[in-house]
């Protein structure tokens, strides 16, 4: 009986302190918490997106990378697997676990004294609390504040809510800003076909994306989502017959994006207006859709007619001379200034010309390949009775199967082509290449009058009874 009312003394003067205890911790650090006014107006970055006539994008602005999901559309094996990964008691604590949080101090304890990594208890309503208003920093008092604002946020919004930030704000490596963003970055899927093994690894994420990197850390990787898988099983998530999906490899297919990239100074002065006429925080965070009047067909027509009329017209002023003459080993010294000359990095190819005969060149490019000129082709007719010399530098363009020798036109230009009926502006080519030169000549360059100025001087004779 003695020791019965000994350890009943005990319990409560360590209720009774630790009572006190949590009252002074809220008298202390209450005062100091940050608003949560943040996740009551979430508003989440989210990338703008440009889209062409025709429903192809253009061009997308943001600062991270996110598709915003709203729960009710977030497949129940996502939501399952993170749970288990990351909280698996997240449905029935009240924002923070006691249980895992004395588990960690008890831990942490030895730990420092065996210099053994610290672990932590973080609910995924800490998680959240943490990302939306506090800081990484390492310290107790952050923790304390962290605990103290999970409690009050579980009392404010439901779980669903909380899952739902949590989700779409989490990163998860590659640039992926929430799940909808990494399953496509990794997977090329949406939300929806995604394996069970996938939706595993996506939620072995969180904890580090960097040491679970599925190309540089294969097989940390691969254990770490074996792990979810089990987690799952052992919370009922999932039957016997999964576990088979713990021998799937993990395998990366890059995301492929249907974007047009013919029309860089369209688009420059797209994001300009917009930017104009939105300001910087809208264009680039608050997800807007953009449907332009652009029509691709014909941008890609004006492209085309705009370079080879500069070309042909440079062809008609002659040869004047290669970019450069040294040897070799020079050659692949200077490589990168070479190609921050090449207007079109695509199709035409810096060379050095290594052998010179009447009809042929030889060259060899930054990979060593030889390829050879036949100077007898259409293309080349422009400079046959050119003199080359071993060591010249000259951009080449593969036509039909031949090689053509490119020079940068001394003359520009530009192209525009609207709707007379609308005013819509259906292709914009502001100049011979936008790598070299984003000026706008479209736009931005002062016109000469030409014919524009001949109504006047007719109007003119006309009113003095000229026929």
């Amino acid at each position: 009986m003695k020791f019965i009312k000994i350890s009943l003394i005990i319990g409560l003067l360590s209720l009774t302190v630790g009572f006190f205890g949590f009252i002074a911790i809220l008298w202390k650090y209450s005062p100091d918490l940050p608003s949560y006014d943040s996740i009551l107006n979430y508003k989440p970055d989210l990338t703008s997106r440009v889209y062409t006539s025709d429903g192809i994008l253009l061009k997308s602005f943001y600062v991270k990378e996110r598709i915003y999901v709203p729960i009710n559309r977030i497949p129940k094996n996502i939501i399952n697997a993170f749970v288990s990964a990351e909280d698996k008691k997240f449905f029935s604590h009240f924002g923070i676990d006691i249980v895992a949080i004395v588990r960690a101090i008890i831990t942490n304890f030895f730990s420092i004294y065996n210099d053994s990594k610290l672990i932590g208890a973080s609910t995924i309503t800490q998680q959240v609390v943490k990302n939306l208003l506090l800081t990484n920093e390492v310290s107790y008092e952050r923790k304390i504040k962290e605990i103290l604002l999970a409690i009050r946020i579980e009392n404010i919004l439901d779980k669903n809510q909380i899952l739902e930030l949590y989700l779409n704000d989490i990163y998860l490596g590659f640039g992926s800003y929430g799940i909808a963003s990494a399953s496509l970055n990794y997977f090329n899927k949406s939300l929806n076909d995604l394996d069970l093994h996938e939706v595993a690894f996506l939620a072995a994420l969180p904890k580090a994306p960097n040491n679970y990197h599925p190309i540089n850390k294969y097989e940390e990787a691969f254990k770490r989502r074996n792990w979810v898988i089990n987690k799952m099983y052992e919370n009922g998530y999932i039957g016997k017959e999964d576990s088979n999906f713990k021998n799937k490899s993990i395998k990366i297919n890059k995301r492929t994006k249907l974007i047009f990239n013919e029309a860089d100074y369209y688009y420059e002065e797209i994001r300009k207006n917009l930017y104009k006429k939105y300001g910087k925080n809208k264009l680039y965070s608050e997800g807007l859709v953009v449907k332009t009047s652009i029509d691709t067909k014909l941008q890609k027509v004006a492209n085309e007619s705009l370079i080879n009329g500069l070309i042909s017209y440079d062809k008609r002023h002659g040869w004047r001379g290669p970019i450069d003459n040294i040897d070799i080993v020079q050659f692949k010294n200077k490589i990168d200034i070479y190609k921050s000359k090449n207007p079109f990095p695509n199709n035409w190819i810096p060379v050095i010309l290594t052998n010179v005969d009447k009809n042929n060149l030889e060259t060899f490019d930054q990979y060593d390949r030889n390829l050879k000129i036949d100077l007898s082709i259409k293309q080349n007719d422009w400079i046959k009775n050119v003199e080359f010399n071993i060591g010249d530098i000259v951009f080449i363009e593969n036509i039909d199967n031949h090689y053509a020798i490119r020079q940068l036109p001394d003359v520009n230009g530009a192209i525009l082509v609207l709707d007379p009926h609308t005013g819509n502006i259906l292709s914009m080519t502001g100049g011979f290449s936008y790598k070299l030169s984003e000026f706008n000549r479209s736009t931005q360059a002062k016109r000469q009058p030409g014919s524009a100025f001949k109504p006047i001087v007719y109007i003119a004779a006309l009113k003095e009874g000229y026929s």
